[in-house]
């Protein structure tokens, strides 16, 4: 199967119905992204601050870098999700190469993004003692959240990951292509006719390997002058 038949090329056949679309495995991976920033931003609000102590190692800067991450990934994955649709339904060369263009930038952030939020958070909770916990009020539900938010921040990488690596296949078919490109054929430029083009499908033959001898005519009545007509020599048949 070629590659933009599962990624997407440029829009050269009928728009996907929603049904369509939504079972693609594009389609299907930021769908799952969006469901896995929404499990991480409400682990990352819940039970995140007890008082004024973070269960971060007091950090709270770590639940807030959480708490952002997760959520503008939830929001541009609903956006990316909205443009990937439009995408299949535009024949503007210009707004579909913008439109990959972002598909790879924005899938490319989330994915270092949320490598420096499971970086982060794992390694500010190495640091936090249970001892410490219990003396804040830290309860066991809140410590499961904590590390259900660097299981998803890490879960979320590898989402990411997968979607930089079909924009970026789908950005290299879109380009292989002759709209990909730009060019136009030369039968829809305008100002040419509809048989343009066909001196190009079909050649002409090509030459025969040695000269062709010349056809020998003799002018009629034996006259060589500017007007005389040519015509093939008689020969009278034999008599017996």
């Amino acid at each position: 199967m070629d590659s933009s038949d599962i990624y997407g090329g440029p829009p050269l056949q009928m728009p996907l119905t929603p049904m369509e679309f939504v079972k693609q495995p594009r389609a299907l991976l930021k769908i799952a992204a969006a469901i896995i920033s929404v499990i991480g931003l409400g682990c990352a609000t819940n039970g995140c601050m007890v008082d004024e102590y973070s269960i971060f190692n007091n950090d709270a800067n770590a639940c807030r870098f959480a708490v952002a991450v997760t959520l503008l990934g939830f929001l541009f994955s609903l956006i990316s999700l909205v443009s990937d649709y439009m995408y299949d339904k535009t024949a503007n060369v210009k707004r579909c190469h913008y439109i990959l263009i972002s598909d790879i930038g924005g899938a490319g952030l989330f994915a270092l993004l949320n490598f420096v939020a499971f970086c982060y958070l794992a390694n500010r909770w190495s640091n936090t003692e249970g001892t410490w916990l219990e003396e804040r009020g830290f309860e066991q539900w809140q410590q499961r959240n904590a590390r259900s938010v660097i299981f998803f921040a890490f879960v979320a990488l590898v989402a990411w990951s997968g979607l930089t690596f079909m924009a970026l296949l789908r950005f290299r078919a879109g380009g292989q292509s002759p709209l990909g490109n730009g060019f136009v054929p030369s039968s829809m430029e305008p100002g040419t006719g509809s048989s343009a083009g066909i001196d190009d499908m079909y050649p002409p033959p090509p030459a025969s390997a040695g000269p062709t001898p010349p056809h020998q005519q003799q002018p009629m009545g034996g006259g060589g002058g500017v007007g005389a007509i040519n015509q093939p020599t008689y020969y009278p048949p034999p008599t017996f």
